[in-house]
């Protein structure tokens, strides 16, 4: 994980503030409250 996004969503979290990251790379995952999968068009909860 890139080292400012160490920093930055987590920040950002306690901030109350709300990130939407599009990504392939699951080492941000830990930092989400929700994850959603786009799949031929469709969203879904992961």
């Amino acid at each position: 994980m890139n080292i400012e996004y160490q920093k930055l969503l987590p920040s950002f979290k306690a901030q109350g503030k709300s990130v939407i990251a599009v990504t392939h790379d699951d080492r941000y995952f830990h930092v989400a409250d929700r994850l959603l999968k786009l799949d031929y068009g469709r969203l879904s909860d992961l």
